[in-house]
């Protein structure tokens, strides 16, 4: 499959988004290191730990999915007050009469 083309704008973006994630994990490891020592990881049941975030991160996921379902219901509000309820695709200019070119 070829890799999708992607703007310099979304580029950035995915690159600073990287380096967030990097800098957001070094920052937890720091925090914990302070809090708990450098390293008490060696004693601390990690595994599971680790079960319970991924609990908390499913519960993550489902509320996501349930803010997800809300926005696009939000959405096809705006659809059906601006277009007349019309079903399909519409874009942004459709709907508030932007026009951005794709470049």
């Amino acid at each position: 499959m070829p890799e999708p083309e992607l703007t310099s704008e979304q580029l950035e973006l995915i690159r600073v988004a990287d380096a967030a994630f990097d800098q957001m994990c070094q920052a937890r490891h720091d925090t914990g290191r302070t809090k708990y020592g450098i390293f008490t990881f060696l004693e601390m049941p990690t595994l599971e730990m680790a079960l319970e975030e991924l609990a908390d991160l499913a519960n993550y996921a489902r509320y996501t999915f349930i803010k997800v379902v809300l926005l696009r219901q939000s959405i096809k509000q705006v659809q059906d007050q601006a277009l007349g309820a019309v079903d399909g695709f519409f874009t942004t200019q459709d709907i508030l009469g932007v026009k951005k070119d794709i470049e």
